[in-house]
């Protein structure tokens, strides 16, 4: 889409969020500060706000000159490979049958 659209003068870009603290996360990622300090480059979750200055980045003239791009806001999660349990899976997954079925 980015090189398509791009002779129009528009952008395509993307933010991929890392594990953010939000109200309803724990549903889906379990609390554990032990497991973030291994696994975060940054040692924490990120907060929303940490998501919107990318997201503000974005849509600014700043980045007039920024198209086809994805930008991480991780924490620098996807630069430790200490987010992986022995069996390779995630350390954030949480439910232990899903990770079951996915090792076998």
């Amino acid at each position: 889409m980015a090189v398509e659209l791009a002779v129009d003068d528009i952008r395509v870009n993307a933010v991929a969020p890392g594990v953010t603290a939000t109200p309803s996360s724990g549903t889906y990622v379990a609390e554990d500060p032990e497991r973030d300090r291994r696994a975060i480059a940054m040692g924490r979750r990120g907060r929303p706000e940490e998501q919107a200055g990318a997201i503000l980045f974005l849509l600014s003239d700043l980045s007039s000159y920024v198209t086809g791009q994805t930008i991480l806001v991780d924490g620098g999660l996807n630069l430790k490979w200490t987010h992986m349990d022995a069996d390779h899976t995630s350390l954030f997954l949480k439910d232990e049958s899903f990770r079951a079925s996915i090792t076998q």
